[in-house]
């Protein structure tokens, strides 16, 4: 399954298994954070990314925040399809930037082209690391496997759950190699890799 998975990817990559998306996105967080070095990140309003601590500091809405507040920081949040805030929110503190090819939770907002592909050439110049949330949006759900394949942009991690499993639970976290810095026992999982899970994933 890693392997497809990698090979999906672009044929660079490593994969973290898990049991959930929001597991998927922890994953994501902790790694931008262990390789920059840098602890800020940058979502879009109207963002979902999930509803455990790390995930839900970068969704938006703020009645899933405020009754578990504080969580993460720090978090700039900036309009969606908005280069030009996207470039003045990056700074050299940034860890990465983190964003959905599709907005869900906001109503069904695609991306732009020319919006993702700045986000990728702002993150490649202030050295921050570009996240795609694929959570809702993999898996061929846009006729792709991943929907940033439309777009023509690789971001350096992407994250993938719910349609993977077909019903059963699994989530990924899929990273280019070189970024892939994580050392023996900085992040696990109990159950994520079980046998039953992958093989579903590798049914789909």
């Amino acid at each position: 399954l890693e392997q497809k998975l990698v090979s999906l990817f672009g044929g660079n990559g490593k994969v973290m298994l898990s049991n959930s998306g929001t597991e998927a996105v922890e994953a994501a967080i902790k790694l931008a954070r262990r390789h920059t070095k840098r602890k800020g990140f940058v979502a879009a309003m109207n963002a979902f990314h999930g509803r455990s601590s790390g995930s839900l500091s970068l969704t938006f809405k703020e009645k899933y925040r405020q009754p578990f507040e504080p969580l993460l920081s720090p978090v700039a949040r900036v309009r969606f399809n908005d280069a030009e805030a996207l470039k003045a929110a990056v700074t050299n503190e940034t860890a990465a930037v983190v964003l959905e090819a599709i907005q869900g939770e906001g109503g069904v907002r695609p991306a732009r082209q020319e919006y993702l592909r700045a986000a990728r050439d702002i993150c490649s110049d202030r050295g921050a690391l570009f996240i795609l949330d694929e959570i809702q949006t993999g898996c061929g759900r846009t006729g792709k496997f991943f929907a940033f394949e439309h777009f023509g942009v690789q971001p350096d991690i992407a994250c993938l759950a719910k349609g993977l499993g077909g019903g059963v639970p699994i989530g990924a976290t899929i990273a280019r190699e070189e970024v892939a810095s994580f050392t023996p026992m900085e992040h696990g999982t109990t159950l994520g890799g079980n046998p039953l899970a992958c093989a579903a994933a590798n049914a789909v």
